[in-house]
């Protein structure tokens, strides 16, 4: 019989790690459906977008509903961190997509020395320079045209998405789900023209977009988000690394996508480096 501490301990590791699987899923079912990834990005939106008003009016995160510039900033930044990631997809494996799609704590360091005067200690910019250097090797693993395109959005996804995580964080408990609000919305209003291109929509793909918002986007995050509200923010982070991991295996075996020996090589020097930054920084909170 598990005590009530035990439980109260394994619970957001539980929660932390369900969402990580969950957010995984992205890259495999894409990949399935060969379909575009403005037709995908407006049926997940559309079907996440529901999830997360149903949960905002529930728990009072999103009455009112407000506009603010930088909540309406946030919501672009992550419509742009969608549409990326999925573009990304189609022109590049799984692997690098996910891998280059996770550099966001690579960007936050960045932006911090560049635009806060933060100094990096030296172990940080020995982190830095392995997670540059895996970065190479994705790009020297698609050296085609596509292959090349596919990871440079996926590097932008990454970077979009370490200026939202910076906003949600500065926006607090109360607002941190209206910057998802909007990001979907706008997303939509985006993609709705590409629902009138002919032959665009495949009605058998959209089932499959709308467990994408249900499951890969909104409830992962909500899972997520309470999960690292009890286990703190650097250890959840430890967790979510698992997610290139678990997408690349998710791919391999439905699609048969094998990531080449230098998409290994640098997915692994970029996972282990922020494996190492994170865990650094979660061992200097607890001194």
């Amino acid at each position: 019989m598990m005590s009530q501490k035990e439980e109260n301990k394994l619970k957001p590791i539980f929660l932390v790690l369900t969402a990580t699987l969950l957010f995984s899923i992205g890259a495999p079912i894409s990949k399935i459906t060969h379909s575009s990834p403005m037709v995908l990005t407006f049926f997940r939106c559309g079907s996440g977008l529901t999830v997360f008003i149903i949960y905002g009016l529930y728990t009072g995160s999103c009455r009112p509903f407000k506009i603010k510039p930088r909540l309406i900033i946030g919501g672009v930044l992550y419509a742009a961190t969608s549409l990326s990631f999925y573009t990304a997809l189609k022109f590049t494996t799984a692997a690098n997509a996910t891998i280059l799609g996770n550099t966001s704590p690579f960007f936050i360091a960045i932006l911090g020395f560049i635009f806060l005067q933060e100094k990096p200690l030296k172990q940080d910019w020995i982190i830095l320079s392995i997670i540059m250097a895996g970065i190479v090797l994705c790009f020297f693993s698609g050296i085609s045209f596509n292959g090349s395109k596919g990871d440079l959005l996926a590097l932008a996804a990454g970077f979009f998405f370490s200026i939202l995580a910076v906003i949600i964080k500065d926006a607090g408990p109360e607002d941190a789900i209206q910057p998802l609000i909007w990001g979907n919305l706008i997303a939509i209003i985006v993609t709705v023209p590409s629902l009138f291109i002919p032959d665009s929509v495949i009605p058998g793909n959209i089932p499959f977009f709308i467990v994408l918002g249900i499951f890969q986007m909104a409830t992962p995050f909500i899972l997520y988000a309470k999960g690292q509200a009890k286990m703190g923010t650097m250890e959840a982070s430890l967790f979510k690394l698992l997610e290139p991991v678990a997408a690349t295996v998710w791919v391999a075996i439905l699609v048969s996508e094998i990531p080449s020996v230098l998409s290994i090589i640098g997915g692994s020097l970029v996972i282990a480096a922020l494996f190492f930054k994170t865990f650094f920084a979660y061992i200097k909170t607890r001194k």
